[in-house]
């Protein structure tokens, strides 16, 4: 048994489950975290800051034919602007990327639509007086929950949620009347926080190293692989780290409220002294599902940045290599001109009901500690 197994397991079995966003539970795990370190004697820092979350009051869809009405499960499509308080029955449409239909024969009726359909043509189905949304999680992916980012204006008048395929297929093959859609949720001005580890350098500094994951999950989402795995595995690196003599000052920060926008790592850089003494940011972000490839995605963003892409090779194993300047916690790094590194594996299951503690390999997220410290030795011994 690799000898970081153990700890990992006791780390992840004191996490709460779903872990929304300014929620009683993200701060639970954000306190755990915070004993088990005070118990190797690692001392950590709350940095705390208000964010626009949301609070589900209801949510139902509900199909009716001529003579029954079933209620489909369902998770709401959760956003951060405005009050959503809207119930709406009507007709309904089938907008789906294989199918050929006119944006126009989606106007004042409830749509349901795949991912990519959502993500490309949401503003122009807004436009055209679509009444709801009905998001189609794809095949064999369990149900999946859609938070969107803050970033992302929507009607607050339009509700949404979420079903699994199979139950779109019943729909579609039952042909009911009408839809039935309720989302009731209120957004407000709700607190969060960081904890924040910083271990100085042993000697002269050679500049500051932040190494980060984020902790909360989607709504009602138990949040296993993202990112139980990463905010586990980032305990373990602050316990190792601490006992490594250091040329560069590391913090170590697990950040809330990343799916609403990256928010508590944008805190982090608009908060920092001087970010230019930033040189690196590494993220680890949906790790520990078995049997998927390493994808370490890095983005060399100052002239003289170390040559990221050889000390990425180092790692080795199943991983593979790309340039990106992030989509997670690295991103508020990387727009700041500090390089960036990702360690994540791509489950098809994120976001989604399928996404619990124990979809958790121990010795798959095992393996990617000891590649992540391999990659960390290599670029912090470099001159």
């Amino acid at each position: 048994m690799n000898a970081y197994q153990p700890g990992l397991k006791s780390i992840l079995n004191s996490l709460p489950t779903s872990r929304l966003g300014c929620s009683d539970q993200e701060r639970m795990a954000l306190h755990r975290i915070r004993d088990t370190l005070t118990d190797h004697e690692i001392n950590s820092e709350f940095q705390c800051f208000s964010a626009n979350a949301f609070a589900i009051d209801d949510y139902h869809l509900l199909v009716s034919h001529a003579h029954s009405s079933t209620l489909i499960p369902c998770l709401p499509i959760g956003f951060c602007r405005g009050i959503q308080g809207s119930a709406v029955t009507g007709g309904y449409f089938f907008a789906e990327e294989e199918s050929s239909y006119s944006i126009s024969q989606c106007a004042g009726k409830i749509v349901l639509c795949d991912k990519t359909t959502f993500k490309e043509s949401f503003n122009e189905l807004l436009n055209y007086g679509v009444i709801g949304f009905v998001l189609v999680s794809g095949k064999d992916s369990g149900l999946m929950s859609t938070q969107l980012k803050n970033s992302r204006k929507m009607d607050p008048s339009v509700p949404g949620v979420s079903i699994s395929h199979e139950d779109k297929c019943t729909i579609k093959s039952s042909k009911p009347r009408t839809l039935s859609l309720l989302c009731r949720q209120t957004v407000g001005n709700f607190n969060s926080s960081n904890l924040i580890v910083r271990l100085p350098a042993s000697g002269l500094s050679k500049g500051d190293v932040v190494i980060g994951a984020h902790i909360d999950s989607v709504y009602g989402i138990d949040g296993g692989c993202d990112n139980a795995s990463g905010a586990a595995l980032l305990v373990e690196l602050a316990i190792a780290l601490s006992g490594m003599r250091r040329a560069y000052d590391v913090s170590l920060v697990w950040f809330g409220c990343e799916e609403y926008g990256w928010i508590g790592s944008q805190h982090f850089v608009d908060n920092h002294p001087d970010i230019s003494r930033v040189k690196l940011m590494v993220n680890l972000d949906s790790l520990g599902a078995e049997d998927i490839p390493l994808e370490i995605k890095y983005y060399p963003a100052q002239e003289n940045a170390i040559d990221l892409e050889r000390h990425c090779q180092v790692i080795g194993g199943d991983s593979s290599l790309a340039r990106s300047k992030g989509s997670g916690d690295d991103l508020p790094f990387s727009r700041s001109g500090v390089s960036t590194v990702c360690f994540h594996r791509a489950t098809p299951f994120l976001h989604s009901t399928m996404d619990t503690m124990s979809s958790i390999s121990c010795t798959s997220l095992s393996v990617t500690l000891s590649q992540v410290l391999r990659f960390l030795c290599s670029y912090m011994s470099s001159s």
